[in-house]
């Protein structure tokens, strides 16, 4: 039976095109505070082109970047990010930003979860 930290929560979302540059945002309330300690992606069905770069944001401060490759990419490619910046700390009032770089072809969506350590 798998170990549970009941101190991490999980938010999910989607990003609906990760081939067309746009963001989601994640609002931070009082209950979420704590440190990003994992991004995860995954994808949809094939992307071409190009890779889909996702960077993840606090506000406009960078924690970092995940790269979903295009060559031998298909649905369930799992791709992480681990941030090690200090802008990974998250206080009520801030938001998470996922966005995507646009320079992929194929309309494919990506799901993804943030883990925050309370």
């Amino acid at each position: 039976m798998p170990n549970f930290d009941l101190r991490n929560i999980f938010p999910t979302g989607e990003i609906v095109d990760v081939s067309t540059a746009s963001s989601v945002r994640i609002p931070i309330t009082d209950d979420m505070e704590g440190e990003v300690i994992n991004v995860t992606t995954v994808l949809g069905g094939t992307i071409a082109t190009a890779p889909a770069v996702i960077t993840v944001s606090k506000g406009n401060l960078s924690m970092g970047t995940i790269s979903i490759l295009h060559t031998g990419s298909a649905e369930g490619d799992m791709d992480s990010l681990v941030p090690t910046s200090a802008n990974r700390h998250l206080v009520a009032g801030d938001w998470l930003e996922l966005t995507t770089s646009g320079a992929s072809t194929n309309t494919i969506a990506a799901g993804f979860s943030v883990t925050i350590r309370r």
